[in-house]
């Protein structure tokens, strides 16, 4: 399928503030067909112009308008019997056709049960239409019908005998299929991540469709898990008929409970509105709701095993082709859930050109040290430990901050660790029972570098039961 693609200008710098504009006839198709198709691109978190405002008859759209127009990356023109009697709405489409775009730009007619042959030769209703436009001596005629010459000469979606709904669905999954380069384009501005992103996909097998698949991304606080997986959403979530992202799960497990995460995930994906008040009713749900739906669903920041079960339960919850993305730093969760071992991705530290680059990034808006900032650079990320979280925090601390004020941080991180990483490298200490505890940190204080069975030896000795507790340091 074919579409306009405006003539770039050099003259022009086309920023995208939304990503679908919406040209309509109210009276057709307001309540309608346009509804419907607003709604579907809003569930699908597409960022859509619509315009329910009309000025009367002879009135100039206003500047408000034209701006949107130009800041939409997509038009979508839903053409129907008395659109062109309406001089609003061709002086919205003759600003939709100028040639003000780079490349990118996109017009994608609807003829909505009207012949698209009568459209472009401006026959029937359009004639009609255009002869009481030429009565009123508009100078605006010859613009008009050589823009909806250009929109009808495209092709587009043919609404006549056709289901209503299905077509929205195919529009959605075209006009997403068309954002995807803004998806993809979303990990090159994250240091490392695209490779990461690129080597996660691989696990999610995205060539099959045939069935529902758990797969987890492992590893330590503050190493980028979900970043990484907000970043593979945004790449994939075109190809399914519903997402959601559901963030920090265990901390809202920990406060108001499930219920309102289990509301979420129906709410933005089913469209259930339905109030969820507690637990059992969400689970029962979600079990059954999904069924057909090929659904893809990112699970962040999980903690308890009840959190999974109560959210996406079991594969039969979901149609064929779902994927199910869970993000955890604890090894035991992912396989009391199922997740075999070859669909966990485990999330490594940044390499040291990664964590240099990230550093420069947030402390100098630049890929490399100032000049005479490099030992000092050197000093904070070997403090950092090539940990993404600390490098970003310590980095932004440090933009355009004198020589002196980096030399004077730099010492007082020796005596007093920054709060910002500690508090989230602290959540997994927290969150094992005292033994553990106690275990972690006679290893981390005595037993460094020594070997392990020693370690045992010493920790049973003392009544430990380093058996189990080790194992559980090494899950997390």
């Amino acid at each position: 399928m074919s579409y306009l693609s405006l003539p770039s200008s050099s003259s022009f710098r086309r920023t995208w503030k939304y990503e679908v504009f919406l040209s309509f006839r109210g009276e057709d198709t307001r309540n309608s067909f346009t509804g419907h198709l607003y709604a579907a691109l809003q569930r699908k978190g597409i960022y859509t112009y619509k315009d329910d405002k009309r000025l009367q008859r002879g009135e100039r759209i206003g500047p408000e308008l034209l701006k949107a127009i130009e800041q939409s990356q997509i038009s979508i023109v839903v053409l129907s019997k008395n659109y062109a009697d309406s001089t609003w709405c061709l002086d919205e489409l003759a600003k939709i056709c100028e040639g003000i775009a780079q490349p990118g730009y996109t017009v994608l007619p609807i003829f909505y049960h009207v012949d698209p042959s009568d459209v472009r030769k401006q026959r029937g209703d359009f004639k009609h239409a255009f002869d009481k436009h030429e009565q009123n001596s508009s100078n605006k005629v010859p613009r008009w019908k050589l823009a909806l010459k250009q929109v009808a000469d495209l092709a587009g979606y043919d609404v006549r005998n056709k289901s209503e709904s299905d077509t929205i669905d195919e529009i959605v999954k075209d006009v997403t299929h068309r954002l995807k380069h803004r998806f993809s384009s979303l990990a090159d501005d994250l240091v490392g991540m695209k490779s990461r992103a690129e080597a996660f996909e691989k696990l999610l097998n995205l060539d099959s469709w045939d069935d529902v698949q758990f797969v987890g991304i492992l590893g330590m606080p503050g190493v980028g898990k979900t970043t990484l997986a907000a970043v593979v959403y945004d790449r994939i979530s075109h190809y399914f008929d519903a997402c959601c992202l559901l963030l920090d799960v265990s901390k809202v497990y920990k406060g108001p409970g499930l219920a309102g995460l289990q509301e979420q995930l129906l709410s933005e994906t089913v469209g259930n509105d339905q109030k969820v008040w507690e637990e059992h009713t969400g689970t029962n749900l979600i079990s059954n709701r999904f069924r057909q739906a090929k659904t893809l669903v990112v699970v962040d920041n999980v903690d308890h095993a009840d959190q999974l079960e109560k959210l996406v339960g079991k594969p039969e919850w979901f149609g064929a082709g779902s994927r199910i993305i869970i993000t955890t730093r604890h090894k035991r969760i992912l396989k009391m859930h199922g997740v075999s071992r070859d669909k966990v991705y485990k999330v490594e530290l940044l390499n040291d050109e990664e964590a240099l680059q990230l550093f420069c990034v947030k402390a100098f808006k630049s890929d490399v040290p100032d000049d005479g900032f490099e030992e000092l650079t050197h000093s904070f990320l070997q403090y950092a430990k090539a940990l993404p979280l600390a490098i970003k925090v310590l980095g932004s601390s440090l933009l355009m901050r004198k020589k002196s004020e980096w030399e004077a941080l730099l010492d007082r991180l020796k005596e007093i660790p920054n709060q910002e990483v500690m508090g989230v490298l602290e959540t997994s200490l927290f969150s094992l029972d005292q033994r553990d505890k106690d275990i972690f940190v006679d290893i981390a204080c005595f037993f460094k570098g020594e070997d392990e069975e020693y370690a045992r030896k010493i920790l049973d000795h003392c009544g430990f039961n380093p058996e189990v507790g080790i194992s559980i340091l090494r899950e997390r």
